[in-house]
């Protein structure tokens, strides 16, 4: 993969709900967050996610919309995302992983067929048992990120730079390549 590690601009995008304009829609209506939740047929937990701004699925916000429309209020689907760059959503998902050591987040930012194969699984799992230090630059292709870190070598006391590409589709990483 060749790309020069710098800013980068790329077209591919995930969706990160518009949590403001969410609430401020279902609050128009006068519901509450599980009245909503049982107006479009989904959890409760998943409005709490939208009205926090989180990464959630585009057919979500999409009842979303429909909901209010039905209400007679007028809102496009673009007012109820934000669009987060892939570099971005590398970047949140490594440090979270790697940096503050979250491996909860896996289930929000890996597509599940990735954690069931060997191959993949034993990427992450080097990943895991390297001591990084701090991200340095990220680069991108068409498809995937490049993401350089630190890591130190406690029995030489030594820093050295890896690199680390993920292959990102829609809202889930589905490749890991060192």
């Amino acid at each position: 993969m060749k790309a020069e590690f710098e800013n980068c601009q790329t077209n591919r995008n995930s969706i990160r709900a518009n949590g403001e304009k969410i609430r401020e829609l279902r609050l128009l209506v006068g519901l509450t967050q599980l009245e909503l939740a049982v107006r479009i047929d989904c959890s409760e937990r998943l409005i709490r996610k939208m009205e926090k701004g989180k990464v959630v699925d585009a057919k979500s916000l999409a009842l979303v919309q429909a909901f209010f429309s039905l209400q007679g209020i007028a809102v496009e689907l673009t007012e109820l995302f934000i669009l987060v760059p892939i570099k971005h959503f590398a970047q949140l998902w490594f440090e979270e992983r790697f940096i503050n050591r979250t491996s909860e987040v896996d289930s929000q930012w890996l597509n599940p067929n990735l954690l069931s194969d060997p191959q993949q699984a034993s990427q992450l799992l080097r990943l895991e048992e390297l001591d990084i230090t701090a991200v340095l630059q990220f680069a991108c292709t068409a498809n995937d990120v490049g993401i350089r870190f630190e890591v130190l070598t406690h029995m030489l006391d030594q820093r050295n730079t890896k690199t680390l590409w993920l292959t990102i589709e829609g809202q889930k990483i589905v490749g890991l390549k060192f």
